[in-house]
């Protein structure tokens, strides 16, 4: 799914420290590497240790544009990894032209790539990772 980013004001929330879930399950991790810098500019987890999904995500932009982020997602009946992935982007200051809640794994993908190239990241490979 192609998605742009529309406004980013990097914060560094402190959710974080209660949603990642490193020991208990971690589901998916999406990584946007830069081949120009050799480096990891954007690290979006998803943990899934029972009835609720958990998301993380690290943005390494340079130049001030650091920022750190988490949601969460529960319920039912529709996709609540892309759910907590959205909270995640949007608890770390980035907001996305279209909503990726419940969207579908496609979708956090295409909200990477749509921040890498908001951060000015040339040609940047995504990596998924599965759990």
């Amino acid at each position: 799914m192609q998605n742009q980013v529309i406004a980013f004001t990097p914060r560094e929330s402190d959710k974080i420290r209660t949603h990642r879930k490193e020991k208990t399950g971690l589901y998916r991790e999406y990584v946007l590497l830069d081949p120009s810098e050799e480096k990891a500019v954007i690290t979006l987890r998803i943990y899934w240790p029972g009835s609720v999904a958990y998301a993380c995500v690290w943005v390494h932009g340079g130049a001030g544009r650091y920022a750190r982020g988490a949601g969460r997602a529960g319920g039912g009946g529709y996709c609540k990894a892309s759910a907590a992935a959205g909270a995640a982007l949007a608890d770390a200051g980035v907001r996305l032209e279209g909503d990726i809640d419940g969207r579908g794994l496609e979708a956090i993908g295409g909200a990477v790539r749509a921040l890498g190239e908001w951060l000015g990241v040339k040609g940047g490979i995504l990596h998924v990772a599965h759990a």
